[in-house]
């Protein structure tokens, strides 16, 4: 049985969708919305870009929420980011992380270990690169992380491929 679609007005259904995207105006039930609570209702956002993801998760918070609050909430663990659907960050709380990978884990392995065998990334090169990260990691610097960029640099150093897809997946 077939459900003929409900036509919308353009304004109807431009409304609708903010409402999804939880960007419409502020629905007094949620108005005081944390970063963490703005995270949890929506389950994950897509975090690849990590300046995007703080402004998105501010944007749908309670007024007044920074970027600088929302990158609080991440400093803390209250907020973490992880490859929980395909290959790409997702931002999340760390409870809903547990379950995306209790329910996606064994997929994105599997994906994982097809990527690494294209590219003719072997154990050796991923442990190499697993040791450079976690001493990068250790030692994070001034700002109490790493950029892309630095992490970049630091496999490069040790002979870690850092061309084509395997330096984006």
């Amino acid at each position: 049985m077939s459900v003929a679609p409900v036509p919308l007005a353009p304004d109807v259904a431009r409304r609708l969708r903010l409402h999804a995207q939880g960007v419409a105006p502020a629905d007094p039930s949620r108005a005081d919305d944390g970063p963490v609570d703005v995270v949890r209702r929506m389950v994950a956002l897509q975090g690849q870009d990590l300046p995007a993801v703080l402004r998105a998760i501010a944007l749908r918070s309670r007024p007044g929420t920074t970027v600088d609050d929302v990158r609080a909430a991440f400093d803390a663990g209250d907020l973490v980011r992880g490859w929980t659907q395909r290959g790409t960050l997702f931002a999340t709380t760390p409870r809903d992380l547990a379950a995306l990978v209790s329910l996606t884990g064994e997929r994105m392995l599997h994906t994982g270990r097809r990527v690494r065998d294209a590219e003719g990334l072997d154990d050796a090169v991923v442990d190499r690169a697993e040791a450079v990260a976690r001493e990068a990691l250790a030692d994070p610097g001034p700002d109490g992380g790493v950029t892309r960029t630095a992490m970049t640099e630091r496999w490069r150093d040790a002979g870690v491929p850092v061309e084509g897809s395997a330096a984006t997946t």
